[in-house]
């Protein structure tokens, strides 16, 4: 007759798991490893869910149904937090990298919100206007430039805004128009067309 595990076995459950996400497979490996030890040392001494009072296959198996069962997906917990810490640190050495590159550009570069409210700078761009980022970052850019030429950058400001507006909702109608020929659709993209 097969022994069955009791809820007790999965008492250690919380633990491995917390190995498997600070450790990563290696610590889990081992956790795993004084598990299944300390588990087969109970069964041959007659304690436990897996009490080998009598060697049967039957105990055998369950105890390595339970082994397996514990450490599989455990082990795939392990190595999923390892690769999302790969990708962690590989997108922070590639930002690192992009600005660097960005920050060394001997041209002009900044983002900024649609009201012309600087959000980034690069060193070029503090160097032209003898500022600091702090100083210009959370500034409009319009207020950088003389009085006579804000009305023309206001123009080219709004009409870039519009333009990237427009492309995305041509792209999105497209993708409408592709897969149901939405007449109400036509409709809208025209009438946005209109204005």
């Amino acid at each position: 007759r097969m022994v069955m595990p009791g809820l007790v076995v999965y008492a250690l459950l919380p633990l491995l798991l917390w190995a498997a996400t600070r450790f990563g497979t290696g610590g889990l490996s081992l956790s795993l490893l004084v598990v299944a030890v300390v588990a087969l040392w109970d069964a041959i001494q007659g304690r436990g869910p897996f009490a080998l009072s009598e060697i049967s296959p039957d105990n055998v198996q369950a105890l390595q149904v339970f082994l397996l069962g514990l450490s599989l997906p455990l082990q795939l917990v392990a190595a999923l937090v390892e690769e999302r810490e790969r990708t962690a640190e590989e997108f922070r050495t590639s930002d690192l990298r992009y600005r660097d590159v960005v920050d060394t550009q001997s041209e002009l570069i900044c983002r900024f919100l649609p009201d012309t409210t600087l959000t980034f700078v690069n060193d070029a761009y503090c160097r032209n206007w003898n500022k600091t980022k702090d100083e210009l970052i959370g500034t409009k850019f319009l207020e950088l430039i003389p009085e006579p030429a804000r009305d023309l950058a206001r123009a080219r400001t709004f009409l870039n805004v519009y333009l990237v507006g427009l492309r995305d909702a041509t792209a999105k109608f497209a993708d409408i128009w592709s897969r149901n020929r939405d007449p109400k659709a036509l409709a809208q993209y025209e009438a946005l067309l209109g204005d």
